[in-house]
C-alpha cells in the first residue's frame, strides 16, 4: 500500500488510544488542508484555492503543477528543533508543500483525526486539520477509501468521489495522478477447496476515476511493485515458484518489450529516487559472497550497473534524483548519523555530527521533506517531533 499508507495503520493504533496535549482547530486551513476540510466539515476560508481549477477537471487537461516558494530552514543546517510537546504522536508525514507535518492523533479533549504543525510556528498547539481518517494518494489531492468489496476515491478539491473496479483492493497512482494500478490474484480456489485453477497476479490499470480499465498482464511467478514513469510500471518476476531469484522489470503500457533493471537474492526495500532515475535496495539473508547489504541502480535503459555500497548498511530514503540519504547501523553507538550518497559520482559527505548534534530516532520513524530541505524525525529521548534542516 505504499509508505504512507503502512504509516497510517500504525499511528491510528497508537493515537486512537492517546491523549497528547489540547486541541486548536485550525482558522485558516492551507490550500492543501482546504480540500480536506471540505469533506470534515471544517469551515475553509473564502481564498483558499483548491487542488484542480474547474477546467482542469478528469475530462479536461490536467492542472499545471504548482511550485510553492522555497521553504526557509527553519534553523541553520544541522540544528535540530523540536516541533512538538514531548510524548506527542508517531508516524508524521510531510504535507506536500514542504511547510507543514501531519499526523493522527487524539488529543486529551479532542477528537482523532490529522493534525498539523507548521514548520515556522514550532511548539505552538498542532491544529486539527480533517477528522476524516483515511488514506491520501502521494500528491494528497486524493482520499482512498477501502472496503470488503469497494474502492472509493474521493477528490479533494471538489468532494467527487469514485468507485474504482479495484473492488476493495488498495491502488497505486501514477507519477502525474492521472492513472491508477491494482493488483487481483488468481481468484477462489476449485470446488474440492483446492488452489485456483489460474493463480496468477493479474495487474490492471484505469484512470483515476475507474474509467477505461483494462487488465494489462498477468504473472505466473510475479506481482507489481509500482511505476517507474506515467507509462511504465515495475512488477517482480522469479523464473519459478521455488526460485529465491527476483527479477525487476519494466511492463510498458502501451504493449512494447519490457527490459530487466536488475536480478538479485532476496530482493528487500525497493525505493525509488524522485525523478525515478535511480533505485535503492537491500539484500539481506543471501547466501552468495559479498551480495549482502545496500545497493543501489539506474533505472534507464544502458545507465550504471547495480552495485553494492560497501560498508553501508542501514535506513534510507532518496533526497533527489540522485542523493540518497543513509543511517548507517553502527551496533551500540550513541547517536545516529546521517550520511549522504551522491549515486551518480559515489561521492559521500556526512549530513549531521554526533559530536556536536546527538540524536536518536525512536523506532525508524524518520522521513525527508519532498522538497528535500528538512529531515523530519520522532525523538527517543522524547517522543516528540522534531525537525532538521540539511546543509
Amino acid at each position: 500500500m505504499g509508505a504512507f499508507n503502512q504509516a497510517f495503520w500504525i499511528a491510528l493504533a497508537a493515537c486512537t488510544v492517546t491523549a497528547c496535549r489540547p486541541a486548536q482547530p485550525a482558522a485558516e486551513p492551507t490550500p492543501i488542508a482546504a480540500g480536506m476540510a471540505s469533506i470534515a466539515g471544517i469551515a475553509a476560508s473564502d481564498n483558499a484555492t483548491t487542488a484542480d481549477p474547474p477546467e482542469a477537471k478528469l475530462s479536461g487537461r490536467p492542472s499545471a503543477p504548482v511550485v510553492p516558494p522555497v521553504v526557509p530552514p527553519v534553523a541553520p543546517p544541522g540544528q535540530p528543533v523540536r516541533l512538538t510537546a514531548p510524548g506527542c504522536c508517531a508516524r508524521p508525514f510531510w504535507r506536500a508543500d514542504s511547510r507543514a507535518l501531519w499526523f493522527i492523533d487524539k488529543p486529551e479533549g479532542g477528537e482523532t483525526g490529522f493534525y498539523e504543525v507548521a514548520l515556522d510556528a514550532p511548539l505552538t498547539a498542532p491544529a486539527l486539520i480533517s477528522s476524516t481518517i483515511a488514506s491520501l494518494s502521494p500528491d494528497q489531492r486524493w482520499r482512498v477509501a477501502l472496503t470488503r468489496e469497494r474502492t472509493t476515491l474521493t477528490r479533494l478539491a471538489d468532494g467527487a468521489a469514485f468507485d474504482v473496479p479495484a473492488a476493495g483492493r488498495s491502488v497505486s497512482f501514477s507519477p502525474n495522478g492521472e492513472r491508477i494500478v491494482w493488483q487481483e490474484g488468481g481468484g477462489p480456489g476449485n470446488a474440492a477447496g483446492g488452489p485456483p485453477a489460474d493463480p496468477s497476479n493479474r495487474i490492471f490499470v484505469a484512470a483515476v476515476d475507474g474509467t477505461a480499465a483494462r487488465e494489462v498482464t498477468r504473472l505466473a511467478n510475479g506481482s507489481l511493485s509500482g511505476w517507474l514513469d506515467d507509462t511504465t510500471l515495475l512488477v517482480r518476476v522469479r523464473e519459478g515458484r521455488d526460485s529465491d531469484i527476483d527479477q525487476l522489470r519494466t511492463l510498458p503500457l502501451d504493449g512494447g518489450e519490457g527490459r530487466e533493471i536488475l536480478r538479485s537474492e532476496r530482493l528487500r526495500g525497493i525505493a525509488l529516487s524522485t525523478d525515478r532515475s535511480w533505485l535503492a535496495y537491500t539484500v539481506s539473508g543471501s547466501t552468495s559472497t559479498g551480495a549482502n547489504g545496500l545497493w543501489i541502480a539506474a533505472t534507464r535503459a544502458g545507465g550504471a550497473p547495480p552495485r553494492r555500497l560497501d560498508g553501508r548498511f542501514g535506513a534510507f530514503r532518496w533526497r533527489d534524483g540522485r542523493r540518497l540519504v543513509i543511517i548507517p547501523f553502527e551496533m551500540g553507538s550513541a547517536s545516529h548519523r546521517l550520511l549522504e550518497l551522491d549515486a551518480e559520482t559515489g561521492a559521500e559527505r556526512a549530513l549531521s555530527d554526533p559530536a556536536a548534534t546527538p540524536l536518536r530516532i525512536a523506532d525508524g520513524d524518520w522521513s525527508l521533506s519532498p522538497d528535500g530541505r528538512h529531515l523530519a524525525y520522532v525523538s527517543a529521548a522524547d517522543d516528540a517531533i522534531w525537525v532538521m534542516a540539511l546543509p
